[in-house]
């Protein structure tokens, strides 16, 4: 999990913060009036693994409460117990939030998180930052007259590329999400035609079988990467034949990179409607078997 994420998270729960509100009743018990909005600001604090096992342990004692016929009421012990639970766990938030502050780690950059292949070495690192400044300097539909895609921080949880974007936000970010949606899709169809290839393996077909299907398959990617670059083209009017070539470079350089287990997404800060058109996490993330198959394909070709 990014720090940015985890900054935001526990910001935006700490802005949102429902106190527990307690109603005494005649017989000397106690009635949780805020129960829904306790369980809500519970919910998307756990999933920050530090938070996770006191956010449990909270909605688990609510739900106990419920589930023994008490409908909600509280006697003093479990009152008192929730309720220190809760307010160590406000404590906790408060203090990495004011931490997170000290240091100076407020970021509201809108722009883009890249999160680099697992494993990458420094040579790698330089390829992938060489590569990176072509895409966002030279392909023609993340140009704009006043935009621009600028590196502005390193963050961690693997390891995170920070970009923001200067002027035409929309235009660029748009721009960017059109380009990785293609990518993913035709990184899916080679995902599964190399199961497919791995199925032929352990069927032990004559080599010249296989080799066809590979090269087949390869046909169909390097086809696919084609297509994809004329429609870009046609959607955003890219006219000139260098432009629409330099186009279908950079949407080749962003496929091979996602091969090896480059995501990209939309920072925390962005608009809505921007992170609604960027592919999402559980389609972009790579299982690691499958991560394995793609780069073990890679380096048989490059042989």
């Amino acid at each position: 999990m990014r720090l940015q994420e985890i900054y935001s998270n526990c910001k935006r729960t700490l802005n949102g913060w429902s106190n527990l509100l307690f109603s005494l009743d005649d017989d000397d018990v106690y009635t949780l009036q805020n129960s829904e909005s306790v369980v809500q600001g519970m919910t998307a604090l756990s999933s920050i693994p530090f938070f996770e096992a006191s956010c449990k342990s909270i909605i688990q004692t609510m739900m106990l409460v419920e589930e023994n016929g008490k409908d909600g009421k509280y006697d003093v012990v479990t009152k008192y117990r929730l309720e220190d639970g809760y307010n160590a766990l406000y404590l906790r938030v408060d203090t990495l939030v004011g931490f997170f502050e000290t240091v100076g780690y407020q970021s509201e950059r809108v722009g883009i998180d890249i999160k680099l292949p697992p494993d990458i070495t420094l040579e790698g690192l330089s390829r992938c930052a060489k590569d990176l400044h072509t895409v966002f300097t030279t392909c023609p539909i993340l140009k704009t007259n006043d935009g621009r895609i600028e590196f502005r921080e390193v963050d961690v949880g693997s390891i995170w590329l920070g970009f923001a974007v200067v002027g035409g936000v929309t235009a660029i970010l748009g721009a960017l999400a059109a380009l990785v949606d293609m990518v993913v899709r035709i990184r899916s169809h080679a995902i599964t035609t190399k199961q497919q290839e791995e199925i032929l393996r352990s069927m032990k077909l004559g080599n010249d079988v296989l080799q066809n299907y590979i090269e087949t398959n390869n046909t169909i990617v390097k086809e696919m990467l084609e297509k994809a670059s004329e429609n870009l083209a046609k959607e955003y009017n890219i006219l000139d034949p260098e432009e629409q070539v330099r186009l279908k470079f950079c949407l080749e350089l962003l496929y091979d990179w996602q091969k090896k287990g480059m995501e990209i997404y939309p920072s925390i800060p962005a608009p809505e409607e921007i992170k609604a058109v960027f592919p999402p996490m559980d389609i972009q993330a790579l299982p690691t078997e499958t991560m394995k198959l793609l780069l073990e394909s890679a380096k048989k070709k490059e042989e």
